[in-house]
């Protein structure tokens, strides 16, 4: 390409992004004396859990203008000066997790889950809250129904039947259709929908006015502007139109996951001497630093409160906000990767549940244990190879086909189900136009020759 040849225009230019939502089953168990390291776990539950992966694709369209939004009239020979707002691009993750962290917009489905788990978020991962069986309504409470007795009954029919029923319910809307409005994956949809009317409605806000110094990240920009009426004898009239980038917003369903999960309930901390096993821990999450002196009084190096009462503040202080604590620990253990202590409670609720460790250990072997992570207050361990997963699941015949065929329906890459696709338009700036007043002074001469100027098109004067 020559130095002054114009770019060429760019061919299947889109943004990306994953959202994930992680759904509970029915418990499979209820645990008081299961053992995280040196921390005992209180109503610990063993759930099989699915896990959906949404890949949105932000789909670069064309620029379009709005209506005029203001407009502004200089007098015969007036000169301002203005700051006008452009915005240069966008960073979809930034805006869709704004959205979903928004508690100014009314909408049905927020309280059930809209806000994000973790605020640390990943790349271009927006990942939303845990809900557990019962939350959506009817379905989910069925299915319950349909998985119940599964206290009671076989833990690999009991996770088939309730996985089998969530494939179903992703499924729903295959063929390339959207999911039924009433399923669980429709109503996370609506949810993903709704986050995008905020984007929109967030973005129409910067409307409001045309006039801005502040510069956020690399989205926006302020640009002074002087402008002068070059007429003695008309005024000039300025005229501000919203320019717009329009996105089609397509969202795909193309990840299932599926396993157990460990709720961890709350973790009981020692009373004393936490500060001499776990100070790395102490260090990097305690809420109230303060209480770090009365820590390093239990290792000896603060005299004064090593003989005080005080030196079982630490203890007292965590068990007290255990739920915030229990989730912090998690996430400490999986940041160090010790992901051998986070194993041991979920192989050992596995074998609360089963009569014998041989059968607890054929139906480990389900699991894919190197792949054990954390998110907020659970431990999951997604299953292995389908056809592994299916064999040592206990299923009988009839279950086992069943199930089989199911999980085909789940696989990646063949997992490419459109569940919704919407059109936005995103401000982009500011475009304005100068217009010459229509009525002309009498016997007031012009500065020059006059102009004739057509919607923002600049005409050359005429020679004398």
């Amino acid at each position: 390409m020559a130095d002054c040849d114009p770019y060429d225009p760019c061919a299947n230019i889109d943004g990306r992004l994953l959202i994930t939502r992680t759904i509970d089953g029915p418990a499979l168990s209820l645990n008081e004396d299961l053992a995280l390291g040196e921390f005992q776990l209180d109503q610990a539950e063993l759930r099989p859990y699915v896990r959906l992966g949404f890949l949105q694709r932000w789909v670069v369209k064309e620029m379009c203008v709005g209506p005029v939004r203001s407009v502004l009239g200089l007098a015969p020979g007036e000169k301002i000066t203005t700051d006008v707002r452009t915005v240069d691009s966008y960073e979809f993750t930034s805006l869709v997790q704004e959205a979903m962290e928004s508690s100014e917009v009314s909408t049905n489905t927020r309280l059930e889950g809209r806000e994000l788990v973790d605020t640390n978020w990943d790349g271009s991962t927006v990942d939303l809250s845990k809900i557990t069986v019962g939350e959506w309504g009817s379905f989910w409470e069925v299915v319950g129904a349909i998985a119940g007795g599964v206290l009671g009954g076989p833990i690999g029919a009991g996770v088939g039947a309730w996985v089998g029923d969530a494939i179903d319910d992703a499924t729903s809307g295959g063929g390339g259709g959207a999911p039924a409005a009433n399923t669980a994956t429709g109503k996370i949809v609506s949810v993903i929908e709704e986050s995008l009317e905020t984007v929109q409605k967030s973005q129409s806000k910067h409307l409001l006015t045309e006039r801005s110094m502040s510069v956020s990240r690399t989205r926006e920009r302020s640009i002074t502007r002087s402008f002068e009426n070059p007429y003695f004898n008309r005024s000039l009239e300025l005229r501000f139109s919203p320019v717009f980038r329009h996105f089609e917003v397509i969202t795909t369903l193309f990840k299932f996951e599926w396993g157990v999960s460990l709720d961890i309930g709350k973790v009981r901390f020692p009373k004393y001497g936490i500060g001499q096993s776990h100070g790395d821990f102490l260090a990097a999450r305690l809420a109230d630093q303060r209480l770090l002196s009365v820590a390093n009084a239990e290792l000896g190096i603060d005299e004064e409160f090593s003989t005080s009462a005080r030196n079982g503040a630490v203890g007292t202080h965590l068990n007290a906000n255990s739920e915030q604590y229990s989730k912090k620990l998690l996430r400490h253990m999986h940041a160090k990767r010790d992901i051998n202590t986070l194993q041991a409670p979920v192989a050992q609720a596995l074998r609360s549940k089963v009569r014998s460790n041989r059968q607890a250990e054929e139906l480990g072997k389900a699991l894919q244990w190197s792949s054990t992570y954390t998110k907020d207050n659970s431990i999951f361990v997604p299953a292995t190879t389908p056809d592994l997963a299916v064999a040592k699941l206990g299923l009988k015949p009839r279950e086992k086909d069943a199930f089989a065929k199911k999980l085909k329906r789940v696989a990646v890459p063949e997992l490419k189900i459109e569940v919704s696709k919407k059109d936005l338009h995103l401000f982009a700036g500011t475009h304005i136009e100068a217009v010459p007043g229509e009525c002309v002074l009498p016997d007031v001469p012009a500065l020059r020759p006059e102009s004739k100027c057509c919607c923002g098109t600049h005409v050359e004067p005429p020679s004398e």
